[in-house]
């Protein structure tokens, strides 16, 4: 049985329960586009997996820093390039900050960190929380494919004007 915690849903035992962990921010989603969480122990397999995803995150995010400063360093980048590197930058710092995230929440007590998680959530247009996600993508950026491509073609566009 589910139970409401503002927008979030946490599974009811572990919101009434202040002695368990709270649950883990997963450094992915559900399929849906909705926060990913788990509930069990920090020693268990999943818990190792997404410490892994988490510091490949952030390896590629250092990785990307490296490469827009090259950049930027050289000739002058084309309107492409430097849409590429926007979603880039984009997708990385989305990553950085839900670990951000995730990392915080389990410094808090369980019940502190339930009640940031939600006070933190970035507002959408109407000023409430998003239902899609803790930090969804910008409009275009659901899969990075097509925001590359959309990014690409609006470069090109305004390059050949």
């Amino acid at each position: 049985m589910m139970t409401s915690d503002s927008e979030h849903q946490y599974p009811r035992d572990v919101t009434e329960a202040a002695d368990q962990t709270p649950p883990r921010l997963l450094p992915w989603t559900e399929e849906n586009g909705q926060p990913a969480y788990l509930n069990g122990d920090p020693s268990g397999p999943l818990w190792k997996l997404a410490d892994q995803m988490e510091a490949v995150q952030l390896g590629l995010a250092e990785e990307l820093l490296r490469n827009v400063r090259a950049v930027l360093a050289g000739p002058e980048p084309s309107p492409g390039e430097l849409c590429f590197l926007i979603a880039r930058l984009t997708e990385a710092l989305l990553d950085a900050l839900r670990v951000a995230h995730s990392r915080g929440a389990r410094l808090a007590p369980p019940a502190v960190a339930l009640r940031a998680h939600d006070a933190s959530a970035p507002p959408d247009d109407s000023g409430s929380s998003p239902d899609k996600g803790m930090y969804p993508r910008p409009p275009g950026f659901d899969a990075p494919g097509d925001a590359l491509r959309t990014l690409q073609d609006r470069g090109e566009e305004s390059h050949d004007e």
